[in-house]
């Protein structure tokens, strides 16, 4: 019993100081920019918290999306804001798939999600700075990315449905690695060293990390594999940047 009660002191602690340190993320933002959070919570609509973002505060928008515009808050906090068009609609739903996403999977490949409006108008989010190149993925994850490109499509049976484990790719990759080196042909050594690559990428935390999220969220294979939705954060994550399109996302809203 005196156990539990440790444990669940311990947990409620934890909470509590990840609380503060958001809040004062917040804050510290709100003086650096001139912005404030609790203004932004009384807007009673999406028109006015846009006029309140872009006129009043003059927030940088640095990435204009079909869905959703990003805004530069801080140097490490940034503002997803839905769109207009629509209604909003489509920036809601991949609000609303960020914030369930993290708060289910957190941070070691998503991006971090601080606060959000209860209808998803916004999101708080961690500024990570975006992969121009592949090289710079390799950097800080230690994998080539067109390695770490196939093999995630090579998981996906269709448009999203992960079917395979990780320990059945981890057994096909080891197979077809043995059946090159009965081969001792210079073509077959290559292919040899490519399956070894594979499998480390396979039996790494950052694989398992990301078949979790892609199985759970329903993620697009297609986009994961896309240099540009990868960056790094200030602390030295490699993440997605957007994760809010999905396949529910794909079904409600583009098909």
């Amino acid at each position: 019993m005196a156990l539990l009660l440790l444990q669940w002191y311990d947990a409620i602690t934890m909470l509590l100081k990840e609380r503060i340190l958001v809040h004062e993320g917040l804050i510290l933002a709100e003086y650096a920019s001139g912005f404030n959070l609790s203004v932004l919570l009384k807007k009673p609509t999406l028109e006015e918290a846009w006029k309140y973002v872009r006129d009043e505060c003059g927030l940088e928008a640095f990435k204009p999306g079909s869905s959703r515009t990003v805004f530069k808050v801080s140097d490490r906090l940034v503002l997803k804001l839905a769109n207009l068009e629509d209604g909003g609609s489509k920036g809601e739903t991949q609000n609303q798939t960020e914030q369930m996403a993290f708060s289910r999977f957190g941070g070691d490949v998503l991006t971090r999600v601080y606060a959000y409006h209860p209808k998803f108008w916004w999101i708080f989010a961690e500024r990570v700075d975006e992969f121009k190149f592949t090289n710079e993925f390799q950097a800080v994850t230690g994998f080539d990315f067109q390695t770490f490109g196939n093999v995630v499509m090579s998981l996906a049976k269709n448009r999203y449905s992960i079917d395979i484990t990780l320990d059945d790719a981890k057994q096909e990759v080891m197979a077809a690695k043995q059946e090159f080196e009965r081969d001792k042909s210079a073509i077959n050594l290559k292919k040899k060293d490519r399956m070894e690559a594979r499998y480390r990428l396979l039996d790494s935390p950052l694989m398992m990390s990301l078949l979790a999220v892609m199985k759970g969220v329903r993620l697009l294979p297609k986009d994961v594999s896309t240099v540009g939705h990868w960056g790094k954060t200030k602390d030295g994550r490699a993440v997605l940047l957007d994760y809010g399109f999905n396949d529910d996302a794909y079904e409600k809203h583009y098909s």
